[in-house]
């Protein structure tokens, strides 16, 4: 299976989100096993229970807020750390199992791990003798 058969990644913002506050394609990488394709996200900042992982239609989402820290009770001089949403959008193929999709957020890189359906993975067909 050819990975960019199983994935691509249009990253256009939704539009009503586009229109509240900054949007930010956050970095991934996005690797193949025999068995799974794995996408690593940057998400700094990011709060798990802030975080949103959608999927319809074959379209994997990632959504969460970076809403900066401490800045309730000061006056920001330089500010240089990004606020906004990031968001980034997979398209994904048929060849991989929906249904057993996780999803890990550790040290602000999230971890996804898309399991290919099993008609998708290598296999060895036995000889007969």
């Amino acid at each position: 299976m050819n990975m960019n058969e199983s994935i691509s990644t249009p990253t256009a913002p939704r539009a009503e989100q586009a229109a509240e506050r900054p949007v930010f394609v956050p970095a991934a990488d996005i690797y193949e096993t025999p068995s799974e394709l794995l996408i690593r996200c940057d998400m700094p900042g990011i709060d798990e229970k802030d975080l949103e992982i959608t999927l319809e239609n074959k379209q994997l989402t990632v959504t969460g807020p970076q809403m900066g820290q401490g800045r309730e009770a000061c006056e920001t001089l330089v500010g240089e750390y990004f606020t906004g949403i990031y968001q980034r959008a997979f398209g994904l193929g048929r060849d991989l199992d929906d249904s057993a999709i996780s999803a890990r957020l550790k040290d602000g890189v999230l971890e996804i791990k898309l399991p290919k359906a099993r008609e998708a993975q290598p296999r060895r067909i036995p000889v007969e003798v």
